[in-house]
C-alpha cells in the first residue's frame, strides 16, 4: 500500500504527538492495546519488517524506541 504525502506527514505528526504523551510522567505501557496501537502507528506505513525495541523506565513508561535491523521473511526449501 502506497501512501501520499499527505498521508505521510500525517501519520509522522501523528507519531510525533502520541510519543510526546507517551514520554511523559503521566502515561505508561501498562496497557497491552496501548503498545499495540503505537507500534501500528510505528510501522504501518514500513515496506519491511522491522525488529524494534521499546526502551522503558521501571514504571513501563517510553524512553525511546530504536529500530535494531529490517528485512524480510523468506523461508527457502523445505523443513
Amino acid at each position: 500500500m502506497e501512501y501520499t504525502v499527505q498521508e505521510q506527514r500525517l501519520v509522522n505528526r501523528a507519531l510525533k504527538v502520541l510519543e510526546s504523551k507517551l514520554k511523559t510522567y503521566s502515561h505508561s505501557f501498562s496497557n497491552p492495546q496501548l503498545v499495540v496501537n503505537y507500534l501500528r502507528l510505528l510501522c504501518e506505513h514500513e515496506e519491511r519488517e522491522q525488529f524494534i525495541v521499546l526502551f522503558l523506565n521501571t514504571q513501563n513508561q517510553l524512553i525511546s524506541h530504536e529500530v535494531l535491523f529490517q528485512g524480510t521473511i523468506t523461508i527457502q526449501g523445505r523443513l
